[in-house]
């Protein structure tokens, strides 16, 4: 029958147990030649259940806990072995009918019941360590793989926008040969209709020219003026036409002012001179017609 015990003692003898377990946690050789530390150890456990104090099993693992932050797996395997020796030792030194030992067997199944909760919990924060770290390197592994699988779907996505732009890119070449042998004959066509344009028009002036032999120069400067003015335009339309077939091909563009700005200035140039010459004619007295 356990009777309950004062609530000072028990306090006292759970204190100097958590006292002696980190004691026999640094000490790592108890059993010298005399057995006076071992003989200590044991009067001191002696002292502790002497009073009918019973050690509580919810009480060891804090204790194992602490020495653990301590020291250690190194202060847990000196507990350990330092227990076992006490329990050999008490084991060996017990009283029986054959002989009169050292110690009463009450004292030894009090070792070996603390000896084997000690025992039990020191294994069950190691394998709740060894558990935390496997957790742990899984969950780093798993880190490490989300990663790389973030990595992936980034590749991934900039391969895809690559491949689109490449395809994208395929299928204007695709077009642009398509359009290849058209766009040659157009590009040869307009060169010839350049020629033909330039080599009619100087025809044309020439011919303007020659029946206008006893004609007054203002009117033989306003028809070379307005001929110049007819194929200067005529060649910038087809020059304008054969730049546009070109910039399909070739993907490269300018402004429209910059391309033209000297077709409008030639053209001011070429209406402000006749404009000039019609007001010099007129001021001249000579028939208009």
């Amino acid at each position: 029958m356990i009777l309950p015990l004062d609530e000072e003692i028990v306090v006292s003898n759970r204190n100097k147990m958590v006292n002696l377990l980190f004691r026999m946690s640094k000490t790592s050789d108890i059993y010298s030649d005399d057995d006076s530390d071992l003989e200590d150890i044991i009067s001191e456990i002696q002292s502790i259940y002497r009073s009918g104090y019973r050690h509580l099993y919810s009480d060891i693992y804090p204790v194992i806990v602490n020495i653990y932050n301590t020291g250690g797996e190194e202060a847990l395997e000196i507990l350990s072995t330092n227990l076992d020796v006490v329990r050999r030792y008490v084991a060996k030194n017990v009283s029986s009918d054959e002989h009169d030992g050292k110690y009463d067997p009450g004292l030894f199944g009090h070792v070996l019941k603390l000896y084997d909760h000690v025992s039990i919990e020191i294994q069950r924060l190691l394998e709740n360590k060894r558990t935390y770290a496997n957790i742990k390197e899984i969950s780093d592994s798993m880190s490490t793989l989300y990663s790389k699988f973030d990595d992936l779907d980034k590749l991934n996505r900039e391969l895809t926008e690559t491949s689109d732009k490449l395809l994208s890119k395929l299928k204007k070449i695709q077009r642009k040969v398509k359009n290849l042998q058209t766009q040659s004959i157009v590009i040869l066509g307009i060169f010839a209709a350049i020629v033909m344009a330039f080599s009619g028009g100087m025809t044309i002036f020439g011919s303007s020219l020659a029946g206008m032999m006893d004609v007054n120069p203002y009117k033989i400067a306003f028809v070379v003026l307005l001929c110049g003015f007819i194929v200067y335009n005529m060649l910038a339309v087809l020059m304008e036409y054969l730049y546009r077939i070109v910039f399909e091909l070739s993907e490269e563009e300018s402004s429209a002012f910059s391309r033209l700005w000297h077709v409008i200035s030639i053209n001011a140039i070429l209406i402000s001179m006749m404009i000039v010459d019609l007001v010099a004619w007129n001021c001249s007295g000579l028939p208009l017609v």
